[in-house]
């Protein structure tokens, strides 16, 4: 018998929290995506520099960020993540100068490319539970849902109690239990 589904809902931050934190639990995987989560999104916008569709696609995030999370953490991830991917992003392509535009195009594929298959090799070898393919997951919310997470367990482990406002949700400390909880029974499946 095994796991009953447990699909990625992108635009619920508690569910999204959860799939996060059940198939993201090892301190490997976390190192793993804190370095390539970065190098994907600066390969993303080196891949569009110079052009409409980098702004599009930072605004997007942006967006995305903030209503999925709330205004401090989407905030704080917007300024601290985003903004500097974007500019070093914009910096490789300044510096490779607008002849180079099918090298800078080529080089944010191949590195983000390269940071996705280094993410599933850091799935593979760190990782008891392996979700159902959740593209939005993977390719949008995880460099944010990292991000909240990082925070989350950084303030649990100085305050028992954090407020509601600053991760937008009732119970944060729920939302480790609750994944903990759902791990620990898909595990038990597997053996």
């Amino acid at each position: 018998m095994s796991a009953p589904p447990f699909p990625f809902q992108p635009f619920s931050l508690r569910p999204a929290l959860i799939f996060h934190k059940l198939y993201h639990s090892s301190r490997g995987i976390q190192v793993n995506h804190w370095v390539l989560l970065p190098c994907y999104l600066v390969s993303l916008f080196l891949t569009l520099a110079a052009s409409w569709a980098q702004i599009l696609a930072f605004a997007l995030l942006a967006v995305y960020a903030l209503a999925l999370t709330g205004a401090p953490m989407g905030g704080s991830y917007t300024l601290c993540v985003l903004s500097p991917c974007l500019f070093l992003a914009w910096a490789i392509a300044d510096s490779l100068g607008n002849p180079w535009w099918p090298i800078r195009f080529a080089l944010g594929q191949a590195g983000c490319l390269v940071s996705l298959l280094l993410q599933l090799l850091g799935h593979k070898l760190c990782e008891k539970l392996k979700p159902e393919p959740a593209p939005m997951h993977g390719f949008v919310a995880a460099p944010m849902l990292e991000w909240q997470v990082v925070w989350m367990e950084a303030y649990l482990a100085l305050n028992s109690r954090p407020p509601q406002w600053l991760f937008n949700l009732e119970e944060p400390q729920q939302v480790f239990s609750e994944a903990k909880r759902m791990r620990l029974e898909r595990e038990s499946w597997l053996r």
